[in-house]
């Protein structure tokens, strides 16, 4: 047994209700999370992955979606803390300082918003720093959280060159 939990670790939903949960979201948003430019995976009260976008797949090196149904958000990443513990993501003592586990937790503090936080997703992660933005919504009786990623050394980049093209000029 383990001796932390973060606050969505321990039990998990059975892979028949994962899946029962991957068809119902795919079935009512599939088309319209999978428009969303930018990496997008939904997780269930238990916080195990039932339903990831296309840009998710292909910007973190997962495998299918079909691979990572029922597993945590820390455990498809490759979050060193995950494999701490035998539940998994979020039941380690590191899960307490941990970025991922903090912006989704927050999220039930912060009227259901979780705002944007930095995350570090993991060195062989097409984002390794990214900036999570987590909202719930009601499915029948599940409240589900859909998360999107944002690229932040991309973003960076961006503003930087977008700073340089636009600088005031010190000429007169």
């Amino acid at each position: 047994m383990d001796s932390f939990d973060f606050g969505f670790g321990g039990p998990r939903l059975p892979f028949s209700g994962i899946t029962a949960s991957h068809a119902a979201v795919a079935r009512a948003y599939g088309d319209l999370l999978n428009s969303v430019a930018l990496p997008v995976v939904v997780l269930n009260n238990y916080w195990q992955i039932v339903f990831a976008n296309r840009d998710f797949l292909r910007l973190f090196p997962v495998g299918k979606e079909d691979d990572i149904l029922g597993q945590r958000i820390g455990e498809v990443l490759g979050c060193s803390n995950s494999s701490l513990s035998v539940s998994g993501c979020g039941t380690s003592p590191g899960c307490r300082v941990c970025d991922l586990g903090g912006a989704l937790y927050a999220a039930l503090f912060d009227d259901l918003d979780s705002g944007t936080r930095a995350v570090r997703t993991g060195a062989g992660s097409a984002l390794e720093r990214a900036e999570l933005a987590c909202r719930f919504f009601s499915m029948g009786e599940d409240m589900m959280r859909v998360c999107t990623f944002v690229n932040v050394g991309l973003r960076d980049a961006a503003e930087a060159q977008h700073a340089g093209e636009y600088a005031p000029s010190q000429e007169m």
